[in-house]
This record gives C-alpha cells, structure tokens and sequence, in this order.
C-alpha cells in the first residue's frame, strides 16, 4: 500500500522541476497513517494481532489520500484541476474489514470526497468552509477543521498545498488513478499522482464483516459500529470465521 509515495510531475526532463507531489493514505476521523481501516481476505480466526497486519490486506473505503503537491523552485506552478480515472472495477472483497486504530490527534486541510461509484467519478468539496486558492489562496487555520476547495491554487517551494481526499465506494474494490493538471511558464500539463507507479485501490466493506480485537482475550471479536458493513456469521453457522474457513 502507498506510504509516502514521491515522485515529480511530468515525462521529459524539461518538466521535471515543476511540481513535487507526496501521496500518503490515512484515517479520516483521527489523521492516524499507521491507524488506516483494511479489509483482509480472509477470516478473522487466519488473522493475528493488528500489529502483524500493518502491510496487509486492502484499503477500505472512508480512507482518506493525503496528497501533498508543492514546487521544488521559488517559481510557482498553478495546479488547475484534479480528474479520476477508474482503471478497473470489481466485486467488492470477501473478508474482515479491520476498523482504524484511535488517538492520532487532528488534522487541518483542504478536503475533497471521492465516490468511486459513480460512472465518471469526480472530486467533489467536502462539507465545511470554502477556502479559495486563487493567487495562492489563504491556507486552512486552527485544528480539527474540515476545509472544502476551489481550483486553482499556487504551490511553490515555501508555500505547498495539501489536499485530503475521502474515496468512498459500497460497491465496488475499485482501481483508480488521479490525474492533476497544472501550468508551468505558460504550458499545461498533466501527471499521474499513483501508488509507486501502479492504480490505487480501495474496496467496498458491503461484503466483509466488522471485527475489532480483543487485546485481553486474543481474539477478533464483532464490531457492530460499521453500518455499511456485512453482518457477522452466527456462531453456529457453516460460515464461522472461527472455523478458520476463507471467505
């Protein structure tokens, strides 16, 4: 899963001191980015404590992308616009969805919600108050804040932008792409934001139980608190997650 990914706008080298980007997935409700919620494949009796976990399974949706843009020189690059391109779409997973670890701490950004369901998915402002960027714009103050958006904004070397984004689907493990475009000295451009060069990839929980652990027992027990979230088998049933059979 990406972890702050790097990389820099644009293929030929006359573009490559134009705009670096950082792209990091993390919890919406706490901004922790070891604390994000993951669907693991398999039954919570094949999984073992959250620790073990951190490098696993798939990206749930609610998560949020932070993608942090700025421009390596004093020059600033206009960012114009942001599309989604859903590479490929599937069923949503079968397993244990793992909700997100508590206690990181606030965040304050610029935040957009992805609904991947959507035929042509866009990036729509969040709900909260509208921070324009306009010749620079004036940045998001004070902690906890949810702060929507408006295109354009300019990012130069002491002065980045970072943009929250909430990708939500309930029905599809989807994989998708943001592509941003800027100008630079008067020519537009666009680059690919991605995870280390491949689709990101977020799935629906319609199909994955919720399942918390248990730190005195040593055991996954249901979380009722998801729900979108498919109901856990009964005990008694053929489908026991503690039978320790794969969804």
């Amino acid at each position: 899963m990406v972890s702050g990914v790097m990389g820099l706008f644009g293929d030929d080298p006359s573009a490559r001191s134009a705009v670096a980007w950082d792209a990091t997935w993390r919890d919406p409700m706490n901004g922790c980015e070891a604390g994000k919620g993951r669907v693991q494949p398999v039954w919570p009796s094949r999984l073992g404590p959250p620790g073990d976990l951190a490098a696993t399974g798939v990206i749930a949706r609610g998560n949020v992308l932070v993608v942090t843009v700025q421009s390596p020189s004093a020059a600033a690059v206009v960012l114009t616009g942001a599309r989604v391109e859903v590479v490929t779409r599937r069923s949503p997973i079968a397993g244990t969805f793992e909700p997100p670890a508590e206690g990181c701490g606030s965040f304050s950004y610029r935040s957009f919600v992805l609904d991947l369901d959507k035929p042509n998915p866009l990036l729509a402002p969040a709900r909260g108050t509208d921070v324009t960027g306009e010749g620079g714009g004036a940045k998001p103050a004070g902690q906890g804040q949810d702060h929507s958006v408006t295109f354009p904004f300019k990012v130069s070397e002491g002065d980045p932008e970072q943009f929250w984004i909430r990708v939500d689907t309930r029905s599809c493990d989807c994989d998708w792409v943001l592509h941003l475009a800027w100008i630079d000295g008067g020519e537009r451009r666009e680059t690919v934001v991605s995870d280390h060069g491949e689709p990101f990839r977020t799935t629906s929980v319609a199909q994955s139980p919720s399942y918390s652990y248990d730190s005195e027992r040593r055991r996954w027990r249901p979380d009722a608190r998801c729900e979108d979230c498919a109901p856990a088998p009964a005990a008694a049933s053929g489908a026991s997650p503690d039978t320790g059979t794969t969804p």
